[in-house]
């Protein structure tokens, strides 16, 4: 369940947002791979198509979140999850 203020957040541009947040709280969301090469020209579709988006880089990495039509959370990203997870699974 969202707290006033988590739901009052949820209304705002993505944009705007201080910051996300982990599962479970204002953004819990769907994850879709973009390869690295593909990304800048997914960013111009958004952009001409009026979507507002906040871009977090990282090192190497770039994560893009917006609101889809339903303002559900998607986020496309960069990162290889594969050899992300398989670095969490080796940590525990």
């Amino acid at each position: 369940m969202f707290s006033k203020a988590e739901q009052k957040m949820k209304q705002l541009n993505i944009s705007s947002w201080p910051n996300l947040y982990d599962e479970g709280g204002v953004h819990v969301h769907l994850a879709l791979h973009v390869q690295k090469q593909n990304l800048e020209g997914t960013l111009i579709l958004l952009k001409q198509e009026g979507i507002d988006v906040k871009i977090i880089k990282e090192a190497n990495e770039t994560r893009v979140y917006f609101k889809d039509t339903e303002s559900n959370i998607i986020e496309f990203y960069t990162k290889s999850m594969a050899d992300d997870y398989t670095k969490q699974v080796i940590k525990k």
